[in-house]
């Protein structure tokens, strides 16, 4: 059973990208998580409709078409779902090759940390919002074929991005990491760092017991969380530069903060101890949804830069807060 304001903003979700028709965006594969989750939990075939419509677009395209990875890796975990739930070999196929190439085929920084490709070559960077895509994708692979070497992959992702993104005086994450200057972005982007805390509880939730990297993925993540948490508002929301109450209140950072307490709590790989907190980010959150479906206040696309930068980034619509927001009210109504 979902509640009413989830299935309002799934069903808004589907009328308003299918009138918008908009060109593929890394945010139809957050939503499309949504909208699985959404689906598990009622069992309506009207959304597994619209999820295979909007997961066929890519498989048609390709691998091929995009060079950047925001254009293709965040596929790999839905299209494996999707295969799963549907028994579609095309789909399972597909997201087993985005799993493929971006272990395979990707640009490493020069100890292996995968970069987003971007245009000409570049200096390499490690952007955060990668293992959101990378992590639970190869986790995902290596469930579906019982080939081990994909947990592997996944974690050694995580090791080497939490090395270098960390700030190790707080346990929080920087946005971007650059190989040349061997330095981070200046600022604590709240959505960057949220993207780590739910790849790691994907991956705690697949990898076997006995891995050894499963214990410093759990003392990241609990070490990030008891911070993040430190620093919600009264409102329950976050701000956009986390650690800056000068900043912004932003609407997407309380879904994807709540999400992997919720989820983790639930998967058996997070203790109870931030639920009620998570709780009250729900409820703020149910505010900033319109009569007609509409989670508004979810920063834009967001590059790295300084204060000014991220206090100056535009609020509105976006697929990401969405499907983050399905994602949350999916977990809650599993309380």
């Amino acid at each position: 059973m979902i509640s009413e304001v989830v299935e309002r903003v799934a069903r808004r979700a589907i009328i308003d990208r299918d009138e918008r028709r908009p060109d593929p965006h890394w945010g139809d594969f957050v939503l499309i998580e949504g909208l699985l989750d959404v689906y598990e939990a009622c069992g309506d075939a009207s959304y597994l409709d619209a999820i295979r419509a909007m997961v066929d677009e890519y498989v048609d395209r390709g691998l091929g078409w995009g060079r950047i990875a925001w254009q293709w890796a965040g596929m790999g975990f839905p299209a494996i779902r999707l295969g799963t739930i549907t028994g579609s070999q095309r789909y399972s196929e597909f997201g087993l090759a985005v799993a493929a190439r971006l272990r395979n085929e990707t640009e490493r920084t020069s100890d292996g940390g995968i970069t987003p490709q971007f245009g000409p070559p570049q200096p390499p960077q490690l952007w955060i919002d990668l293992l959101h895509f990378a992590c639970p994708t190869f986790a995902e692979a290596a469930t579906l074929t019982d080939d081990a070497s994909y947990f592997d992959a996944a974690t050694e992702q995580f090791r080497i991005f939490n090395e270098h993104l960390i700030d190790e005086a707080t346990g929080l994450h920087y946005h971007v990491w650059y190989e040349d200057s061997g330095e981070p972005t200046a600022e604590l982007w709240s959505r960057g760092m949220a993207w780590l805390t739910i790849a790691a509880v994907e991956m705690l939730a697949r990898l076997p017991e006995g891995h050894p990297d499963r214990q410093h993925i759990s003392d990241v993540l609990n070490r990030q969380l008891d911070a993040i948490y430190g620093l919600q508002d009264a409102s329950g929301l976050w701000h956009t530069v986390i650690d800056r109450p000068d900043s912004y209140l932003e609407t997407s950072t309380a879904a994807i903060f709540g999400l992997p307490v919720v989820r983790g709590i639930r998967l058996g790989v997070l203790d109870r101890r931030h639920l009620g907190a998570a709780v009250h980010g729900w409820r703020a959150l149910q505010d900033r949804v319109s009569h007609d479906g509409f989670v508004f206040g979810v920063s834009t696309g967001t590059p790295p830069g300084d204060f000014d930068n991220y206090q100056g980034i535009a609020r509105g619509v976006e697929t990401y807060g969405t499907g983050l927001f399905l994602q949350l009210g999916v977990e809650m109504s599993r309380l």
